[in-house]
């Protein structure tokens, strides 16, 4: 049912087919350059065609050439959570590579102290906000299929990564917030102009995304997705 719905969701909001074969092939939806250092950072969104099993679609957070994290989710009824609404985002899987922790802390530092892992669910709810999602589910590692197949793999905890997020734990997965719900991290302590930039940052990279990503919308969901999100 699910395989299903994501499917017959995505041939709907899509533009054309053109716009399915370039998501196939990976389209680039946020990049940051910086000449200082000759660094490049870039987040692709593609349709996955080796994690089949964890979801159908997948983002991936690039330092130049090298893959540092991934995500990947897949639009699932909103009905197998009982939820009123559509649809969803269900997060099958969340990867971190081994042996990238010094990359993982220049990128960060780079992007104003935001890592990848939290670039990459940031990017989940730009879409989640073009599309008027306003439900995003992170499976519980502990009920995750792949998780004995990546106990040993050197990947980071997912619980960790829906916690972090403002997860609400359920039995089986956390319901991270969107965009459309307004939490953000709260501005207090020694550390208020550093979380005020970075607030700032994060809504920057929102926008940007949120542009690329209505590129291979059709405008006639996209005005639908405006008017959900309106009210």
């Amino acid at each position: 049912m699910i395989q299903h719905n994501h499917y017959a969701f995505l041939i709907r909001i899509s533009d054309n087919n053109d716009s399915l074969f370039c998501i196939k092939k990976g389209v680039v939806i946020w990049t940051q350059e910086n000449n200082a250092c000759a660094s490049k950072q870039s987040i692709i969104l593609r349709i996955s065609d080796l994690t089949k099993f964890e979801g159908e679609l997948v983002l991936e957070y690039f330092f130049n050439d090298t893959l540092l994290y991934l995500i990947t989710f897949t639009f699932a009824p909103g009905a197998i959570i009982s939820s009123p609404y559509e649809q969803l985002i269900l997060i099958g899987g969340s990867q971190g590579r081994q042996n990238n922790t010094k990359l993982i802390r220049e990128a960060s530092k780079l992007n104003g102290e935001i890592s990848p892992s939290a670039a990459l669910i940031l990017a989940l709810k730009a879409i989640s906000k073009v599309l008027g999602i306003k439900t995003i589910l992170g499976i519980k590692v502990s009920h995750h299929i792949s998780s004995e197949m990546n106990q040993n793999a050197g990947y980071f905890s997912y619980d960790d990564l829906w916690i972090k997020n403002h997860g609400k734990e359920y039995s089986k997965y956390y319901v991270i917030p969107t965009l459309l719900q307004n939490i953000s991290d709260p501005i207090e302590g020694t550390h208020k102009s550093r979380t005020k930039k970075k607030r700032a940052r994060k809504e920057e990279m929102t926008n940007h995304i949120m542009r690329e990503v209505e590129r291979y919308i059709s405008l006639e969901e996209l005005q639908k997705k405006k008017a959900f999100r309106s009210y």
